[in-house]
């Protein structure tokens, strides 16, 4: 379903057209997807819209410089779209224009609008802390989680992983919220046999507009002891052994030593 922005672009050059017999409007130069600023590695797809009324022959996409010219990018002409990754190279203005052979002569467009390419970092890996810090406490004991985020003071949503799947802290203890706070906790008041595992935590940060989700902190590994059990382990447990085979041996031994006899005076 095509968007109400796209209706618009397309009514906008079926209504602006040139004074000047033969030469066809501007293009529209679109950005997908569209946001006021883009991570860094993030693909982008510029789309430079012309008339479908037209058989357009070629399309030239334009990026600014520092002089404020621009220069053509490479690869153009081949389709209506443009598609690069986010970095430090590719943040700038550009625009496109398009032309037609309607006679076998090239007539070029005006010049599009221009649309930018704004970059930020991602956010920096979080940090988890377990507490205690050795990660092994007794069945009952409590169990502290904290997510330590090294990004600014923007406001944030914190994310707890267990073995690779996201808690709900809603069902745990305690939770403190962080909202522009660096850091969020989650209190495991009474941890239970089921709390051993490995855990992971992130965060989303506002950046220009949206939450972008940072990596995974490295993991921490905690281990709930059963009073009087040792450390919880989910190994399977030693066999018992069969005490019928026990009573069959205790009846062969006094067979075995008349056996034995004759070679003791050999």
């Amino acid at each position: 379903m095509k968007s109400a922005a796209f209706v618009t672009a397309c009514l906008q050059i079926l209504l602006v057209r040139s004074t000047h017999p033969g030469i066809p409007p501007a293009a529209i130069l679109s950005l997908d997807p569209q946001h006021h600023v883009y991570i860094k590695g993030e693909k982008v797809i510029l789309t430079c819209l012309a008339p479908d009324s037209l058989k357009v022959a070629g399309y030239t996409f334009f990026k600014e410089q520092q002089d404020q010219t621009f220069k053509e990018l490479p690869n153009s002409g081949m389709g209506p779209y443009e598609m690069f990754r986010v970095n430090e190279d590719t943040v700038g203005n550009y625009s496109c224009v398009y032309w037609i052979m309607p006679s076998g002569q090239e007539i070029w467009s005006p010049q599009s609008n221009l649309v930018s390419v704004a970059m930020a970092d991602p956010p920096p890996f979080p940090v988890l802390k377990v507490d205690p810090p050795s990660g092994v406490v007794n069945e009952g004991s409590s169990l502290r989680l904290t997510c330590l985020a090294n990004g600014t003071m923007t406001e944030k949503r914190f994310h707890f992983f267990k073995d690779g799947a996201e808690m709900d802290t809603s069902h745990e203890g305690s939770r403190e919220p962080a909202n522009t706070s660096p850091n969020a906790s989650v209190s495991i008041l009474q941890a239970k046999v089921n709390h051993s595992g490995e855990f992971a935590c992130s965060y989303e940060e506002a950046i220009g507009g949206r939450w972008v989700m940072s990596p995974w902190s490295k993991t921490g590994k905690v281990v709930v002891n059963v009073p009087g059990q040792g450390p919880h382990s989910s190994a399977p447990p030693s066999p018992t052994p069969n005490p019928s085979l026990s009573l069959g041996y205790l009846r062969l031994a006094p067979t075995l030593l008349i056996l034995m006899v004759p070679l003791a005076f050999c």
